[in-house]
């Protein structure tokens, strides 16, 4: 996984540059600009989300999600964070420059409507979050009196305070977190919180929070979330906890902080307020709301950091004259100041020439495959452009997301034999890698060479003993003749996790037949481990009712002509059979 963290690395140094870029860039005079250039910024993306709404787009998209708005991000819930943030600091500038043109309040007006495209929670928070902000400080910059400041800050403390009461369960807004959506999202927290506490200082390694989730992820320990692995926190910094440990989530909290008490600070200055400064703080709160809930995307991460910077720099340029001459005669009296920044600035400098170095080929690779992907799903798919695309995912075997991309795209073609050259790269990069393997064992099947999978079904299914398709997939390998030293070890871990059985009548309804194939699956597989672990009474008792469940489907495609049952039936016969 070395390119995989090179790769990571890269980011987390690019980020920092930028937050640094923006501290030492803002100048008074370059605001202007960049209000200008946000503006512009915000009115193209009102305009391509309102098109991707109706169904227009420059591209076609291979995204699934609730809603087609996903702007250039590849999905609705990063759309959904984006829009409301730039809605945030638009609002925040009108607000304290005391200033509604027809222009913005247009524009205000069109945000508004386009973050409801995307149909994601979090853009509503935010909204809600710049409603707040702006009514205060408009009675902030209007109240004379210390009580106003006083009585805002208690409400903006109870606020929070109902928040995170609210994701406990209780008090005046349990209600609103009560939605499965944010339930699935405490979930996730719950499950990354322990994945720190279990390692705390140095994380699980950067992308490897996939391969040790299933751990904490047993059947009857959760609630909501029915899979049996996740790959992201569902939020940016717990996720960096998980991925890099306590001791990284520590210093990104200590710039957070010097954001937040700057950003406070800019507040405070009632006199010569800067309009720009403070909306870029608010949309700074806006995308660390969004944070707290969403995954990570680089292309929103990028403000954040972004935004910092200009909440820090412009606090640098409301300081008086005198402060930086007091500095400066300071700074003076050290003879080894020019010594000691030019070694400072050659750290971050090494740094970015040698991730991006290490990285180059990596950036180049995304965009081919990208284009090659984007290429196929436009104008279909010929020989060039499917090898274009398989060399494109043998070159980034660090990273196993992009074979999942890219297999897919093979897959839509019928090309076995680079589905077999893709996953086999990954597979050989990292043998370590559950993702990897799993992607290796899932394409092995597919294309008829189940034997050749088995092997890497021991580590799969030690990794996550609970999951039915890996079991059956385990057992299969068995009858057909692959053996396993520790099999009756392996089934005798797999049975404390066996659900109850179900032996009640099936209603006779649309749901039937998804009810049917569900049971044969589960009856199926257990009766053949309660065989094998030498519960014969069970395993025989289970068996016939699953038998039962088959004759009963056969009936149904006997009356409608259709074939209604699961393709795997053969495997779910052959587990009946003794």
């Amino acid at each position: 996984m070395a390119n995989s963290a090179g790769v990571m690395v890269f980011f987390t140094i690019f980020s920092i540059l930028i937050f640094i870029f923006s501290i030492k860039t803002i100048t008074n005079s370059g605001k202007v600009g960049a209000n200008r250039l946000l503006n512009y910024f915000s009115w193209f993306l009102v305009i391509y989300a309102t098109a991707q709404k109706f169904g227009f787009d420059f591209a076609q998209l291979d995204t699934r999600g609730i809603s087609p708005v996903v702007l250039t991000f590849g999905n609705s819930n990063f759309a959904g964070g984006m829009i409301p943030v730039l809605f945030t600091y638009h609002l925040i500038y009108a607000v304290t420059s005391k200033r509604f043109p027809a222009q913005t309040t247009c524009l205000l007006f069109s945000l508004l409507i386009s973050a409801t495209f995307p149909a994601a929670v979090q853009g509503y928070l935010i909204i809600l979050f710049a409603f707040a902000l702006g009514i205060s400080l408009y009675i902030f910059q209007k109240s004379k009196s210390g009580w106003a400041a006083r009585a805002l800050v208690a409400t903006w403390a109870l606020a929070v305070l109902c928040i995170v009461l609210g994701i406990r369960g209780t008090f005046a807004l349990a209600g609103v977190f009560e939605r499965p959506s944010f339930q699935a999202r405490i979930e996730y927290w719950r499950i990354a919180t322990k994945v720190i506490m279990d390692h705390p200082f140095l994380g699980v390694g950067p992308d490897k929070l996939y391969d040790v989730s299933a751990a904490y992820m047993s059947p009857g320990s959760l609630n909501l979330i029915t899979t049996t692995r996740m790959d992201n926190a569902h939020n940016w910094f717990l996720n960096l906890a998980t991925n890099f440990g306590l001791i990284s989530l520590f210093f990104l909290s200590l710039i957070l902080f010097a954001v937040f008490v700057t950003g406070f600070r800019l507040i405070r200055e009632k006199n010569g307020l800067d309009s720009f400064s403070l909306a870029s703080f608010g949309a700074f709160c806006a995308m660390f709301i969004d944070g707290l809930v969403s995954l990570e995307q680089p292309g929103l991460g990028i403000w954040l950091y972004f935004f910092a910077g200009v909440t820090i720099g412009s606090y640098f340029n409301t300081k008086k004259k005198s402060e930086h001459k007091l500095e400066a005669k300071i700074l003076k009296g050290l003879p080894t100041k020019k010594n000691f920044q030019r070694a400072l600035a050659s750290i971050p400098i090494a740094a970015v020439i040698f991730t991006t170095a290490t990285t180059s080929t990596r950036v180049i690779q995304d965009g081919l495959l990208r284009h090659a992907i984007q290429s196929q799903l436009s104008f279909g798919a010929d020989n060039s452009n499917l090898e274009r695309i398989a060399s494109a995912a043998v070159n980034l075997k660090a990273e196993p997301e992009y074979a999942v991309q890219s297999l897919q795209s093979l897959a839509l073609a019928g090309d076995s034999k680079r589905i077999d050259k893709v996953s086999r790269a990954v597979y050989d990069f990292n043998k370590t890698s559950v993702q990897a393997t799993l992607i290796r064992a899932d394409v092995l099947r597919a294309l008829g060479r189940l034997i050749e999978s088995c092997p890497l079904r021991t580590s799969l299914i030690n990794n996550s003993p609970w999951d039915k398709q890996q079991v059956e997939t385990y057992l299969i390998c068995h009858l057909r003749g692959w053996k396993d030293n520790n099999y009756l070890g392996v089934l005798k871990k797999v049975a404390a996790y066996k659900p109850a059985d179900d032996y009640s009548e099936i209603p006779a309804d649309g749901n039937e037949i998804v009810q049917l194939n569900s049971r044969i699956a589960h009856f199926a597989i257990w009766a053949r481990v309660n065989l094998e672990i030498g519960k014969r009474e069970e395993a025989i008792q289970e068996r016939d009712y699953a038998l039962k469940l088959i004759t009963r489907i056969l009936e149904i495609e006997r009356n409608t002509n259709l074939p209604l049952s699961q393709p795997n039936r053969d495997s779910y016969i052959m587990l009946l059979d003794f």
